[in-house]
């Protein structure tokens, strides 16, 4: 999870709940790998169906595609199910690459080397290997993806031109073999994995930018509402409670109608600051609009919750704001535990709203814990 809506870095993994909003998440991956699959597995079939004697290439492809078909099934229910394998995302990829390489062994071996080396298709698979990276928006995915392809490619080929003297292959049907040609493909594929890390980066600011509420820099009420949801699948996942804490500035349009609109951005701002210097790395912080922001805290029971909004209540407190005098700021705060106080993020919500109106209505300037 990245930080408090800070702007992530590219070497860390993607905001799990961002990824699933912009782009559908493992699901998405799933299916462009199935679709992948099947349509890879085309080739062989059309060449089977039309060919009487079928090059041993055509009946390699049709074995590993139909095999690989029911594993993207396997995977695309895994998905569906969100069950969570660690490693997964690597493992999947390093397996497409082993297929497309021992592809080009297995024809090499039945007497086609030239073909297994110089076929556009088969080494074309490698760049869209790579270029499928781009749809999980992690940075170390991509690079491992791209330099696992280009070794085990160049390790094939090298591998090839050493077992067999390609030369007297040449009137086989396809080109001579060239290493100025293997190597420009080295370069393709290096080109590929630089342009899905530029794919990767762009989408992953984008889909900052989107969840940021511009005022404050901090996370608005769309990222919240998937980092909720994220959060409530993780707690199901892993067993345990976090904790929702509503919250809301005391007085607020007298700032405005006293000092500006302006002045009140400032508040907003400085309130903003407060949350991210007091809470946990962990915590997800966003405004939910106008002066009330909301604080999600995994891990967090209801009364250490409590405690911790108390500790931000105080620093807020001490907050200095020029041309005002002495005035304090002042917030009401309410607290709902999950799945304590609800089972769904609408139920959490509506009860940490409740119980700060609750703290409204007691007088303002405190933190209420039950209704």
């Amino acid at each position: 999870m990245v930080p408090r809506h800070r702007t992530p870095s590219i070497w860390l993994p993607p905001d799990d709940a961002l990824v699933e909003a912009g782009a559908g998440g493992e699901r998405l991956v799933a299916m462009i790998r199935l679709g992948y699959y099947l349509t890879m597995s085309l080739v062989p079939i059309s060449m089977l169906l039309v060919t009487p004697n079928a090059p041993p290439e055509s009946w390699i492809s049709f074995y590993w595609g139909i095999f690989s078909v029911l594993l993207s099934l396997g995977l695309l229910w895994a998905a569906h199910r969100r069950v969570y394998i660690w490693g997964l995302k690597y493992l999947t990829f390093l397996y497409d690459i082993l297929v497309i390489t021992a592809i080009i062994v297995m024809v090499a071996v039945t007497g086609r080397p030239v073909v297994a080396a110089n076929s556009q298709i088969i080494w074309a698979v490698y760049l869209l290997i790579i270029v499928m990276t781009s749809v999980r928006f992690d940075l170390r995915v991509c690079l491992f993806t791209g330099f696992a392809c280009i070794l085990a490619y160049s390790a094939a080929v090298a591998w090839i031109a050493s077992t067999w003297d390609l030369r007297a292959y040449a009137s086989s049907g396809y080109a001579n073999f060239s290493w100025t040609i293997q190597s420009g493909r080295l370069i393709m594929m290096l080109v590929a994995t630089a342009l899905s890390i530029g794919i990767i980066v762009r989408c992953r600011r984008l889909i900052f930018v989107s969840g940021t509420d511009r005022l404050t820099g901090i996370g608005n009420r769309t990222y919240f509402d998937e980092q909720i949801s994220a959060e409530i699948s993780r707690t199901n996942r892993r067993g345990g409670v976090m904790s929702l804490g509503f919250l809301d500035l005391d007085h607020f349009k007298h700032f405005n109608d006293k000092w500006g609109h302006s002045f009140g951005d400032d508040v907003l701002c400085a309130f903003a600051k407060v949350l991210e210097k007091e809470s946990r790395a962990e915590d997800v912080i966003a405004r939910w609009g106008g002066e009330e922001f909301v604080l999600l805290m995994p891990g967090t029971k209801k009364e250490e919750a409590g405690r911790h909004l108390e500790r931000i209540k105080e620093a807020l407190a001490r907050v200095q704001l020029k041309g005002v005098g002495d005035m304090r700021l002042t917030l009401s705060g309410g607290v709902a535990e999950y799945p304590k106080d609800g089972d769904q993020a609408k139920a959490v919500i509506a009860v940490a709203d409740h119980r700060m109106l609750l703290a409204k209505y007691k007088g303002r300037d405190q933190i209420v814990l039950a209704s």
